[in-house]
């Protein structure tokens, strides 16, 4: 079973300043830090922020579903502004065969930037009869943390 499931969030941040951390390991150094009740940590494990970048993203004890997990960055464009990362190890024992995060910054007129997050997904046969939950609410959360924070930075 294949899904995809999508969120945009306009912001007052310009397209330049988000991608400054979209696009780099920035996001992952912010996350731990603004929502960590959430986010317990993140480490990189190879490479420098580029494609084949793999992260660990660690989440807070008692935190529901899995304890952690990795993924690995495989494409990022800084003309278009795209940044797709794939989970490599940590969710594949509830079900998923994919579990793939692209997030876009779009530029709009006037200083403001929309955040595109989308989750493309495969659930195995065993799990296709009660699949695991997918929800795009943790990356709208993102979006609008790191857009406040932008935004109060200047």
């Amino acid at each position: 079973m294949e899904g995809k499931v999508w969120q945009e969030v306009e912001v007052k941040v310009s397209a330049d300043a988000l991608w400054d951390v979209y696009g780099t390991l920035k996001l992952g150094n912010l996350i731990p830090k603004l929502l960590p009740n959430f986010f317990q940590a993140t480490h990189v494990l190879e490479g420098a922020g580029g494609v084949g970048t793999i992260i660990h993203i660690c989440f807070p004890p008692g935190a529901s579903g899995p304890s952690s997990y990795k993924e690995k960055f495989v494409k990022i464009d800084d003309v278009a502004r795209v940044k797709e990362t794939l989970a490599i190890e940590g969710l594949q024992e509830l079900g998923f065969k994919k579990y793939l995060v692209r997030l876009e910054i779009q530029e709009k007129p006037g200083g403001t930037s929309v955040i595109k997050s989308t989750i493309e997904y495969e659930v195995d046969e065993e799990h296709a009869w009660a699949p695991p939950p997918v929800t795009i609410m943790l990356l709208k959360l993102i979006a609008e943390t790191i857009s406040n924070y932008l935004s109060e930075s200047k």
